[in-house]
């Protein structure tokens, strides 16, 4: 009987013993699966701060580097720190601004200014918009000139791809080709020696030239918008 309790005793021992042993090793195992979550949690949490001060600091400035020859009207910015494993972003929209209501689709818009022109955006292409040089170059190059109401002629000296924009009235003197697009605010005469036709690869570069990205009010983002 004494043999007995004392097995029985052992074995209660043993077992005690090996309950113990898996809880201390089960312990030790979600201490070190906590201590990896903390140390993840802290790594994002530092990468998020940096990533967030990045942003911050090119916000203003992330959308005059979008192409002009991007397509659409709205594009996204995306942040996010090299090497960052986790998926990490923050965003910002850009919008554009363009000079041109709609792409011009024929050779001469006579008295068609406020029809293609917005008039609300041409402060923010002020700089841009000058008349052609004299001599004006005669290239295979495209170009946009621009004419006040007080500049009411453009002499050519030869064949230019070119989209013409008059706020009045224009003359157009000597003799020469225009492959692209006029348009006028006034009324358009064009000399005998001129000629003007439309070019859509003119067109459509001049107009995506003519335009600027901005930043869209309260579009920056720290999630998947």
């Amino acid at each position: 009987m004494k043999l007995y309790r004392g097995v029985m005793t052992l074995t209660l021992l043993v077992l005690l013993s090996t309950m113990v042993f898996l809880l201390l090793l089960f312990d030790d195992d979600i201490l070190r699966l906590h201590s990896a979550l903390v140390s993840q949690r802290t790594h994002y949490v530092d990468q998020s701060l940096l990533l967030q001060v990045r942003s911050q600091q090119e916000k203003s400035s992330a959308c005059s580097s979008v192409p002009l020859d991007m397509t659409g009207n709205v594009y996204q910015v995306v942040f996010q720190q090299e090497n960052f494993i986790d998926d990490n972003q923050q965003y910002i929209w850009c919008e554009r601004h363009a000079l041109f209501k709609q792409s011009p689709k024929k050779a001469i818009y006579e008295g068609g200014l406020n029809t293609y022109i917005d008039s609300d955006k041409v402060s923010l292409f002020e700089s841009e918009l000058q008349p052609a040089p004299i001599p004006h170059p005669i290239d295979k190059y495209d170009h946009f000139y621009w004419f006040d109401r007080t500049q009411t002629e453009f002499q050519l000296s030869g064949s230019i791809y070119a989209v013409i924009v008059a706020e009045g009235d224009l003359r157009l003197s000597g003799k020469g080709k225009i492959s692209g697009s006029v348009i006028t605010g006034g009324s358009l005469t064009v000399d005998s020696d001129v000629t003007i036709v439309y070019r859509k690869a003119t067109v459509k570069n001049v107009v995506q030239q003519q335009s600027q990205w901005h930043r869209a009010e309260k579009s920056w983002y720290d999630f998947t918008p």
